[in-house]
């Protein structure tokens, strides 16, 4: 059983780990995925803006600007009328496309947050504009019916999430890309956006860093209290072995002490015996097998003191220690009657009441001691009719009759005959016959 619990112990600590470490790349995953969704998030926004401006310079023709350093007429726009114009003033302005505005807002480098946003197109009209790896095969999604791409990317050695969406070509745009062989409703290019991922990764890391403390610390406690339970199970197991082993050897010990006892020994609970030793057996007639199925303890008890017997069980059974020692008549097996002596106790046995009691047969000890009584009260019987000579007895001198209570007199012999019941025999003594025969010579026998 310690090898098992070995095993269960182990099995339950590998789960147990197993389910800290699946929490734990669950939640990193979410982390990253809510990460992810962010940078999606702010790319999908500022893209919306972009789109939004450019749409709105597209719908007003485009936007004059002063003629400034880096900011020169478009040669793209040589054949657009009055691409450039001069103010009441003198001011030199010149006309910028929506492409052409959101341009110089990209080359005023990446946002505060390092964003990354790039006006791209297949067939572009400026060549700085012409896509790379990744926004070739995005366009050629958007051309495909896609409204958007997105993905995680390596640029310069760090993730991006990047997202791409398309340029429709509108009424406006004709003006400059007519000559391309557009028409309205076709995707001419796209806008992307490039958001840097170390940011949002790093807020994942500080997010995931306590929780993955917490894991940890819930995990030891875990174990902690799986090795506390793990200890206690098994002195709790040990515990129970040897009492096991004790109670095994009080049972063998019981059952060594109860086979080999003269005397019956019986367990009854509920009325019905549960155990009975070989000496009960041979008391009765009965196998321990019938004893045990009978219905009643009470079956072998002569009728007429089955309530003496059903009370004395009642009474142990309530502690009264009064009422330990009960008589009682039994039939054998084979019909003879046995008269029995039962000296009982109250035990409790899986949580009921249960008496065990010692069976004394008594019908030899009964026996012998009817037997006496009757040679007793023969002896008594002889004795009232013994007639014992006491007193004074007058007796004549010289013919040695005796003067009875009557008043005759009688021979000695008739008088003792007739009181003790004692017979005699007629002779002569040594000392008579010498008187009466004195030449007779005398025999040493008479």
């Amino acid at each position: 059983m310690p090898a098992n619990l070995r095993r269960i112990f182990w099995s339950v600590a590998a789960v147990w780990t197993m389910l800290a470490a699946i929490s734990l790349q669950q939640i990193w995953h979410l982390l990253q995925v809510g990460a992810l969704n962010l940078a999606a998030k702010e790319a999908s926004n500022s893209l919306a803006e972009d789109l939004a401006y450019r749409r709105w310079a597209a719908l007003h023709g485009g936007v004059y600007v002063p003629v400034m350093p880096g900011t020169s007429p478009s040669p793209y726009l040589a054949d657009v009328p009055e691409r450039d114009v001069t103010t009441p003033s003198g001011r030199q302005l010149t006309l910028l496309n929506p492409e052409y505005m959101i341009r110089q807002v990209y080359e005023m480098g990446p946002g505060p947050s390092g964003v990354h946003r790039h006006l791209t197109s297949l067939k572009p009209l400026r060549p700085q504009n012409a896509a790379d790896s990744w926004e070739s095969v995005a366009l050629r999604a958007l051309e495909a019916g896609e409204k958007e791409v997105g993905a995680v990317v390596n640029l310069e050695g760090q993730s991006y999430y990047r997202l791409i969406r398309p340029l429709v070509v509108e009424s406006a745009c004709l003006n400059c890309h007519g000559a391309q062989g557009y028409n309205v409703g076709d995707v001419r290019g796209g806008i992307s956006t490039s958001v840097p991922l170390a940011p949002n990764w790093a807020v994942a890391r500080a997010e995931f860093l306590p929780i993955a403390v917490a894991h940890a610390v819930l995990w030891g406690v875990g174990l902690a209290v799986l090795t506390g339970s793990y200890s206690q199970t098994c002195r709790r197991l040990a515990e129970r072995q040897r009492a096991e082993a004790a109670l095994r050897e009080s049972e063998a010990k019981f059952r060594v002490l109860s086979e080999e006892s003269i005397t019956g020994v019986v367990i009854v609970q509920d009325e019905r015996f549960i155990y009975a030793n070989s000496a009960m057996s041979r008391i009765l007639g009965y196998t321990p097998e019938e004893l045990l199925g009978a219905s009643t303890s009470l079956d072998c008890v002569v009728e007429e003191d089955r309530p003496l017997v059903r009370e004395n069980m009642r009474q142990r059974l309530a502690g009264d220690l009064n009422q330990a020692r009960c008589s009682f008549r039994a039939r054998k097996k084979d019909g003879a009657l046995a008269y029995l002596e039962s000296l009982g106790c109250c035990i409790h046995l899986e949580g009921r009441a249960s008496m065990i009691a010692t069976i004394l047969d008594t019908t030899q000890r009964r026996n012998e001691e009817a037997e006496r009584e009757r040679t007793i009260a023969m002896l008594r019987k002889a004795m009232e009719e013994i007639k014992v000579l006491k007193g004074l007895l007058p007796i004549c001198a010289w013919c040695k009759k005796i003067h009875d209570d009557q008043g005759a007199w009688t021979q000695i012999e008739d008088y003792v005959a007739r009181h003790t019941g004692a017979e005699f025999s007629h002779g002569i003594c040594p000392d008579c016959l010498q008187k009466l025969e004195p030449d007779m010579p005398v025999r040493a026998e008479l």
